[in-house]
């Protein structure tokens, strides 16, 4: 019994490794794109250079049935995420972060930053300034003490969100994924 238990357990490690080899080489085969373009493509879309940036995370992945490398890193003072895609090397989606949020007043800080001063930061943090946009959100938050503008919108085939500090207008984080349509993927920045 012990036996075929060992070797039933042996069999799925076995089955498991061979689909995680399968799925990378799926995604390396059929792409074009190479983990390294993918980096290149996330670097300088951050306007990071190699010698800046610390490299947390590379992987392969499918985000709803479409392969895409998965790369994080830190540079100038912020935390990247971002999904390639690994048919075309086009950026899925990508997000920045402060590393420190706690920083210029902290607790207890006053607003200072209005819902007009708030929207016209994220915008011009997009490049949109001058572009269309649909607002879906702008409202203010109060994270552990922080006050903080959520702002949300969409504008060339994208949501964009937004945290900005009230006390200042620092750009704390931001996240931009494409909107797919039903003839596919439309935004490829």
């Amino acid at each position: 019994m012990k036996k075929t238990m060992l070797c039933v357990l042996l069999a799925v490690s076995v089955l498991l490794s061979a689909f995680a080899a399968n799925r990378e080489f799926a995604i390396q085969g059929n792409s074009g794109v190479s983990l390294d373009k993918a980096i290149d493509i996330a670097l300088a879309h951050a306007g990071a250079s190699d010698s800046d940036v610390t490299i947390t995370k590379t992987q392969s992945d499918f985000d709803d049935g479409i392969p895409v490398w998965e790369i994080d890193f830190i540079a100038n003072g912020q935390i990247y995420e971002y999904e390639i895609l690994a048919t075309n090397g086009g950026i899925h989606q990508y997000s920045g972060k402060l590393t420190n949020m706690y920083f210029n007043g902290g607790f207890g800080q006053t607003k200072k930053i209005n819902k007009e001063n708030a929207k016209s930061i994220a915008l011009e943090h997009a490049g949109l300034t001058n572009l269309p946009v649909r607002i879906v959100k702008a409202k203010i938050d109060n994270d552990d003490g922080i006050k903080i503008w959520e702002v949300d919108f969409i504008a060339n085939n994208a949501k964009y969100e937004y945290d900005i500090l009230a006390s200042d207008g620092s750009v704390l984080e931001y996240n931009v994924e494409e909107i797919r349509t039903a003839t596919g993927i439309v935004f490829n920045n």
